[in-house]
């Protein structure tokens, strides 16, 4: 799933189950996320991913600036038989 740009956005109660990328990518301005009670299983490059830019940090490139208010609770990565893992404070 990929947020750019994005408002007020909730991801609640969700399962996410060998993605082949990261479960949730939210960049560009994206203010006031949410993800809550979410399941991300098998997840090809991460869980989780948080306003970072392809190019790099200090690209002059194409920058992705960083994204405020961002909130991961209760949110569980499982990584093979090793998980789950908590993100955001279980």
């Amino acid at each position: 799933m990929l947020l750019t740009g994005t408002e007020a956005i909730r991801i609640l109660d969700s399962g996410f189950d060998q993605p082949g990328g990261n479960a949730v990518f939210v960049r560009n301005y994206s203010r006031r996320t949410l993800i809550k009670g979410c399941h991300i299983h098998d997840a090809g490059t991460g869980g989780l991913c948080f306003g970072v830019s392809r190019f790099g940090a200090g690209s002059e490139d194409n920058r992705w600036p960083g994204c405020r208010g961002i909130t991961a609770e209760k949110a569980f990565l499982h990584v093979g038989s090793d998980g789950p893992f908590p993100a955001g404070g279980g």
